[in-house]
């Protein structure tokens, strides 16, 4: 996993900082103390992992859905490159645009998720679509985030 780290100097206490990198989802959180030691600046290390996008099951696919008002589904698969490239864009998005519900739904290893895949008619991954009340209003194909991004600002306005 890479980290991007960037040097905070304050007076003459420098630590280092974590900050979110577009190809991981998980964030690196140090802490410090400025009135210990400099010696032992460091009080803890956490590994984030907490996810603004839902991952569905297929049980809890409909449900997901008919509960909020604004949905994202992106259809995908661990292999698909694409799919793997828009993920870390997906949480961003997700933090973004809190009005709209991001969820992921893998179509190869939930059980019975190939069977909806194939009922929403998924040809090609990654494949998302953004419902509105339960019903479903867009499709967006592809793993380009800036056009995925503007099918969202366009469709949700």
């Amino acid at each position: 996993m890479a980290l991007a780290m960037r040097q905070i100097s304050i007076e003459k206490l420098t630590y280092s900082r974590s900050v979110p990198v577009v190809t991981s989802s998980r964030r690196l959180a140090v802490r410090v103390s400025a009135a210990l030691p400099l010696n032992a600046a460091v009080t803890s290390v956490e590994l984030e992992t907490a996810s603004a996008v839902h991952t569905l099951s297929s049980e809890s696919y409909r449900t997901f859905i008919a509960s909020n008002e604004l949905v994202l589904v992106d259809y995908y698969t661990d292999w698909c490159g694409p799919c793997k490239i828009i993920a870390p864009h997906l949480e961003v998005m997700a933090q973004e645009m809190p009005a709209i519900k991001f969820a992921k739904l893998n179509c190869t290893t939930v059980a019975n998720a190939k069977k909806i895949a194939m009922s929403q008619g998924i040809k090609a991954l990654p494949t998302f679509h953004l419902f509105r009340g339960g019903e479903k209003v867009g499709v967006f194909v592809g793993g380009k985030p800036q056009q995925l991004k503007k099918f969202l600002l366009e469709n949700t306005a």
